[in-house]
């Protein structure tokens, strides 16, 4: 047992003699370490120069609504631009800071994109049934939100919609339509 004892007081001695012979001298005061010291890097105490993220210049255009009438908000993106993304953007509503310009979305939330195909000029879209929720001025707007923001690309001429793979006729300034366009949404026109 006193054996053991011993060992196990030796062992802690000899690593504590080790531990002393190790390392940095202990002087009275700092000390400046001089550049080429053996065993010593030394490096700039200044943090690396940061440059910010190259801004890519590409903006999504969306449409929301103001008090009275349609609003551009353009937001940076690193995506897409397209009409498709545009639209998948848009539905998912306005940002906190666009909410505190008292701008809103007339589109039902959890609208979802279930297929979008463009084929002359034309942007087929269609969309989960949460839009069936909505009629009158706030289907009208819904509507005119997703036809300007779909329409901005200059690939995009004209907008019809369907609601879980079914054609409908959309609300509009003219009434009801199959096909729009933003000449049919005048009333809500952005200035």
């Amino acid at each position: 047992m006193r054996s053991r004892w011993r060992l196990r007081v030796a062992a802690v001695l000899a690593v504590a003699a080790v531990a002393a012979g190790c390392g940095l001298p202990q002087d009275a005061e700092p000390r400046a370490i001089e550049d080429g010291s053996p065993g010593v890097i030394v490096g700039s105490t200044e943090a690396p120069p940061t440059t910010p993220a190259e801004p890519t210049g590409r903006e999504m255009v969306l449409y929301f609504l103001g008090p009275e009438e349609l609003v551009k908000v353009s937001r940076p993106t690193e995506s897409a631009t397209d009409a498709v993304s545009a639209i998948r953007v848009l539905l998912a509503g306005v940002t906190r800071r666009e909410k505190e310009r008292n701008l809103l979305s007339s589109i039902p939330p959890d609208t979802r994109l279930l297929d979008a195909r463009l084929r002359d000029g034309v942007l087929t879209l269609d969309l989960s049934d949460e839009m069936n929720g909505i009629s009158g001025d706030g289907a009208t707007q819904a509507y005119a939100q997703m036809v300007y923001t779909a329409t901005e690309p200059d690939t995009v001429d004209k907008v019809r919609f369907s609601i879980e793979g079914k054609p409908v006729d959309v609300q509009s300034d003219a009434g009801n339509l199959p096909t729009v366009t933003r000449q049919n949404y005048r009333s809500l026109a952005p200035d």
